[in-house]
């Protein structure tokens, strides 16, 4: 016989989101000693504690919690898919979507309205980061679901092809290399000058790759994960760059041009979208792809 609530995994999850049953019964519109009760009666219920009490800090999960947590946020899930009507559900409580941070600026606010059409009983909520970070977010059950690039992982998750992204080479306006006639450029003809690589966990291995695969060793001046900055030393003439995001503008932070011109031979790079194992791809899935493919280049 189950001898636990919905509600009462509701406000588990609150406080493991929150950090404190204050914050906890705020998001969920409660009172605090609800939510401790509820707290109280789980733990008491699983024979576990769930969560270290720190007068400085909080309430974090211990590792019995971490485990609980992960299981919870599946079941709550699960239950409240079960008010599916009319092509929306009426799913409540958090969605929690990762993006990779050199996608988030170009994707975010579609991703965002696509989910408050789909659920708008959800608070939807977003986290940046690097690849492991959302992988991580994903495996832990921190995540609902992250977009990011589709590379060889142990992480148990699905995955669900969104699109292909092919590189392409960054110049300074006033390039020399760019004639007025120019549509694509070979890799070794830029190889000699001077590279600033993204450099993010993951995005490093892919770039190095694609000289690698070229036969080239690039010759790397500058290194940063901000590909604005990236675009902004490129624009300043500091060297060329290889990128696969490209923003909707050709100026960078501070009004320089910058050209995007497509290589020659280079394999494209696959973007997935990541989803808990025991997650069906279902219309969250299914929302996320649209908004990215709606609105992509």
């Amino acid at each position: 016989m189950i001898s636990f609530t919905l509600r009462q995994l509701e406000y588990f999850l609150a406080v493991a989101d929150t950090g404190s049953t204050v914050a906890a019964s705020l998001a969920a519109n409660v009172s605090q000693p609800a939510v401790s009760k509820a707290i109280r009666d789980l733990e008491e219920c699983w024979g576990e504690v769930l969560f270290l009490r720190h007068h400085s800090r909080g309430l974090t999960l211990t590792t019995a919690g971490e485990r609980r947590a992960v299981i919870a946020r599946s079941l709550f899930k699960k239950a409240s898919i079960l008010n599916y009507t009319d092509g929306k559900t009426g799913l409540h409580g958090q969605i929690k979507i990762g993006l990779l941070s050199t996608l988030s600026p170009l994707y975010a606010p579609y991703i965002i309205k696509s989910l408050q059409e789909h659920f708008p009983n959800c608070n939807i909520s977003f986290t940046e980061g690097d690849i492991h970070l959302l992988e991580e977010g994903i495996a832990h059950g921190q995540l609902d679901a992250a977009v990011l690039y589709d590379i060889p992982s142990t992480v148990k998750a699905k995955r669900l092809p969104v699109m292909e992204l092919t590189p392409y080479l960054l110049l300074a306006a006033n390039h020399p290399f760019l004639k007025p006639n120019t549509t694509e450029i070979n890799l070794h003809d830029v190889a000699y000058e001077p590279y600033i690589l993204m450099d993010l966990p993951h995005s490093v291995e892919y770039f190095l790759s694609i000289f690698h695969n070229n036969d080239i060793q690039p010759r790397i001046a500058y290194r940063s994960g901000s590909i604005e900055t990236v675009r902004t030393l490129v624009a300043h003439g500091f060297g060329y760059s290889i990128l696969t995001t490209a923003p909707k503008t050709t100026q960078c932070y501070t009004g320089k041009e910058i050209i995007e011109i497509p290589l020659k031979n280079i394999r494209p790079q696959k973007l997935c979208l990541l989803l808990p194992d025991e997650e069906e791809t279902g219309l969250l899935g299914l929302a996320i792809k649209k908004a990215i493919l709606d609105n992509a280049l």
